[in-house]
C-alpha cells in the first residue's frame, strides 16, 4: 500500500499472502519525493530514487532483499507465535505528522 503526505509518497514492501510467501518475512517502508518526478513527455526511469524509511533487520533474503540474516522464517502464521512480518497498508494522520503502517501478521 501507499499514501502521500507532505510532499512524499510512502510505499511499503511486504510478503505474498499466497503459499509462496509462507516462509518470508518483510517489513520495509520507502518514500519518494513528489518534486523528484519529471512531468515531461519522456519519463526518466528510476528517478527519483527511493528513500529507505524503515527496514526490519529480521527481513528474510527474499523479494530482492540480499542483506537479511535469514533465508527463511518457519515460525508460521499465528500472531502470538510467529516472528514473521508483513508490511501491508499505510495511513497518515489528519495533520500529516505521522505515518502508520500495518503489519498484516503481527497486528491482531
Amino acid at each position: 500500500g501507499g499514501v502521500e503526505a507532505n510532499g512524499r509518497m510512502f510505499l511499503n514492501g511486504g510478503i505474498s499472502a499466497a503459499s509462496s510467501g509462507a516462509t518470508q518475512s518483510t517489513f520495509t517502508v520507502y518514500a519518494f519525493e513528489d518534486a523528484g518526478f519529471h512531468l515531461g513527455a519522456e519519463p526518466v526511469q528510476n528517478i527519483p530514487s527511493p528513500i529507505q524509511v524503515f527496514k526490519d533487520p529480521t527481513n528474510t533474503n527474499t523479494i530482492g532483499n540480499i542483506d537479511g540474516v535469514n533465508g527463511a522464517n518457519n515460525s508460521g502464521q499465528l500472531p502470538s507465535m510467529s516472528t514473521r512480518r508483513d508490511s501491508h497498508g499505510a495511513e497518515v494522520t489528519i495533520d500529516g505528522k505521522y505515518l502508520h503502517v500495518t503489519d498484516r501478521i503481527q497486528n491482531t
